[in-house]
């Protein structure tokens, strides 16, 4: 049986959505302590962990964005009703001096 390689391309898709996957799942673990302390607001998580949040969206990703460049950060709606809707950003390499 030969071993298809993937392009960088499809390795970057397939980290992603495993990155979506592991972000999510660590979400729904943890929901009923993040709903407790982050009801109203939106959560960033990283590595399983909640990383910051905010009770606007936008202000939260810009900062995600500033403070954690090299990780991969799912942000996520906390309520009652379960949101559909997910914004993420995917790691980004840090700039490196010459």
């Amino acid at each position: 049986m030969a071993t298809k390689s993937l392009s960088l391309e499809q390795a970057r898709a397939q980290e992603f959505g495993s990155g979506i996957e592991r972000e999510l799942a660590a979400y729904r673990e943890m929901f009923p302590g993040i709903l407790a302390t982050y009801k109203g607001q939106f959560v960033a998580l990283s590595e399983g962990k909640v990383i910051d949040s905010d009770k606007n969206e936008l202000v939260l990703a810009q900062r995600a964005s500033l403070n954690f460049k090299s990780k991969f950060v799912v942000i996520q709606e906390v309520s009652d009703v379960p949101s559909r809707k997910v914004s993420i950003g995917f790691d980004r390499p840090a700039k490196v001096s010459p």
